[in-house]
This record gives C-alpha cells, sequence and structure tokens, in this order.
C-alpha cells in the first residue's frame, strides 16, 4: 500500500525533528514511584521540600533563608537538557549549573538560567556574580563609585534577559543547550534568549540542579541527551 503523500510529508518532518538528537544520557518521568529515589542528591534537612505524586515532580521551599535545592550529580561539558515545568504557587527557580570541585566561585556554581513566570535570565556565573572575587564586591557596602560602576557592567556583560509568559497553572516545555562558551535557552520549541560568555565553557561540570523558591514548581519529563552543536528544538509534549 503506497503512503498519501501529505501523510509521508508529515512522517518526514516528524522524523527530522528527533534525527539529529545526541544520544540519552538521563532521563526520568516520575512515573510508579512516591519517592524521589537515590538518582539525586539534597540536604537531608530539606527532604520534605521534594515529593513524587501522580507522576510529577513537586518541590516547595521549606527553608525561608534557601531555596529547595536538588542535584543531579553526573560529569559533562557541554549539556543538552529538556524537561516540562509548571508554576503551581513558586515565584522562581534556578537551573543551576555546578563544578564542585571549582574554588573560585561560590558553592561550584559556574553557570545557570533563571525562570520566574515574567521572565528568563541565563548568567555566566563564573565570570560574574558567582566569581568570589566579583562576589565580594557585591556584598562591599563601601565600593568606590568607579568600581561599582565597573561591577555593573561586568555582571551586564555576564548575564541575559529575556521577557517570557510561563502562565500559573500550566505545563511549559523547555530546553537549555550548552555549547562551549555559548547557553540558549527555549520555551515551547521557540528560542527566547542566548549567551556567549567565557564561564560557560568550564570544562569540568559536575552535577546540575534545581532551585525553587515558593510553593510549589512541578517538573516532569527530565531528560538529558548529548549535546551536538546545530541541532534543532524538538519538539516534546506533555504527558
Amino acid at each position: 500500500m503506497k503512503t498519501p503523500p501529505l501523510l509521508l510529508i508529515t512522517l518526514l518532518n516528524v522524523a527530522s525533528l528527533f534525527a539529529d538528537d545526541g544520544k540519552p544520557i538521563f532521563a526520568d518521568d516520575f512515573e510508579n514511584r512516591t519517592e524521589l529515589g537515590a538518582a539525586y542528591t539534597v540536604k537531608s534537612d530539606w527532604a520534605e521540600s521534594f515529593k513524587v505524586t501522580n507522576g510529577k515532580l513537586v518541590i516547595s521551599q521549606v527553608n525561608p533563608n534557601h531555596g529547595a535545592v536538588l542535584r543531579k550529580d553526573i560529569p559533562f561539558k557541554d549539556l543538552d537538557l529538556e524537561f516540562d515545568l509548571r508554576f503551581n504557587g513558586g515565584t522562581s527557580f534556578n537551573l543551576v549549573i555546578n563544578d564542585q570541585n571549582e574554588k573560585s566561585v561560590w558553592s561550584g556554581h559556574v553557570s545557570r538560567v533563571v525562570f520566574t513566570p515574567k521572565k528568563l535570565s541565563i548568567k555566566d556565573d563564573k565570570k560574574g556574580s558567582m566569581n568570589l572575587e566579583v562576589r565580594k564586591q557585591r556584598l562591599d557596602k563601601n565600593l568606590s563609585a568607579e568600581k561599582k560602576k565597573a561591577l555593573e557592567d561586568l555582571l551586564a556583560e555576564t548575564e541575559t534577559n529575556a521577557k517570557v509568559d510561563l502562565k500559573p497553572n500550566e505545563w511549559h516545555h523547555v530546553r537549555v543547550r550548552i555549547i562551549g562558551d555559548r547557553m540558549d535557552a527555549w520555551i515551547a520549541g521557540n528560542k527566547v534568549a542566548e549567551l556567549t560568555s567565557p564561564g560557560i565553557a568550564h570544562p569540568t561540570k559536575t552535577s546540575f540542579g534545581f532551585t525553587v523558591t515558593g510553593t510549589s514548581i512541578d517538573f516532569d519529563n527530565i531528560k538529558m541527551v548529548e549535546a551536538i552543536a546545530g541541532t534543532s528544538e524538538p519538539v516534546r509534549l506533555h504527558k
């Protein structure tokens, strides 16, 4: 039986969306369990922040002094990460990229993406805000006007911001990719931000993780694949 031309074109288009995916590295759809599991690292006193229910991960801030931190320990240089998210009372969260062995930055943070319902920011933490020398200046209330201006310029060149519309109580598909010194972010298949900055290229990343502020933000369908330059944004629908 011959395949109708329109159906053939559709099948070819769908195949092309997935043909350039890199090899799978890590995936979690949170199905068929109620515990977070050993795949992730959390502080014992924050354990109540993380619930797996109805096939999704629910993260809530329980420590008023710090967001709830979830970490996936996995070595990588470049990154191609996808996940679904839903703001369900939470105010913001960070996708944080770390090297726990890097001593020039605060808590190993080398780069991040910051999400709020209305704004997305990509940041080079290693050169920018989490660099220990830069952080010292940020906390210095007696910084001279000249140094303050230089600090503001440095922070501006190590981050980029974009307007988004992540409506609460709705699922949104996110993709973040790091290739060399460039990080790109997509929402629902549309690129919303990119940043090229030297700290993004840090070669020995040891983990990625979510830091959630407020109550709560839901996550699902986490997928990490081998990062390949030039790959397109595949279509993913929440299950």
